[in-house]
């Protein structure tokens, strides 16, 4: 296990770890009387990334049935956040929307956030933005000694990850 792995392991008490495992693999709601599934990166699973570029079956996945997902009525709009950048894409199947990260943006600085209302044509899917204390999050960073700060702190600062191009 890496040593930044470890650590924030370590940050969080037995009890975080198992709220955490406790937690549902989707959600979903209802908008504007349209059905909306929430997932963290993809109805594969928590780990499978589904990058902006992807494929028309990977973008169909978000809409269909999963081994994951209780079985309910095909959503209209599929929202994830795992690649912590904002995006949304109208497919055949609906709206897919990355909802971005509040706290470790990487495609802007700011925090980014969805608020999905119902339009005339559909769910509609309003990206906003807001300042957020980073220096502050990173003094508490160097104050714990977190590993791996010097890159977080980039990420962070320029909303650039750290593991794609450098």
């Amino acid at each position: 296990m890496q040593a930044a792995v470890r650590w924030w392991h370590a940050e969080l008490a037995a009890a975080d770890r198992a709220w955490l495992r406790g937690l549902p693999f989707s959600a979903t709601m209802r908008v504007g009387g349209e059905t909306v599934r929430f997932v963290h990166a993809s109805t594969v699973g928590v780990w499978t990334r589904v990058w902006e570029e992807h494929s028309a079956q990977e973008a169909a996945a978000f809409f269909g049935p999963s081994p994951h997902i209780e079985p309910g009525p095909a959503p209209a709009v599929a929202c994830y956040g795992d690649l912590h950048g904002a995006y949304e894409e109208r497919t055949r199947d609906g709206l897919l929307v990355n909802v971005g990260s509040v706290g470790n943006p990487l495609d802007d600085p700011r925090a980014s956030y969805v608020v999905l209302e119902p339009g005339p044509d559909g769910v509609v899917a309003r990206f906003e933005r807001v300042e957020y204390d980073v220096e502050g999050e990173l003094a508490v960073a160097e104050r714990l000694a977190m590993p791996e700060r010097e890159p977080w702190a980039r990420e962070l600062r320029e909303g650039h990850y750290r593991g794609l191009g450098d």
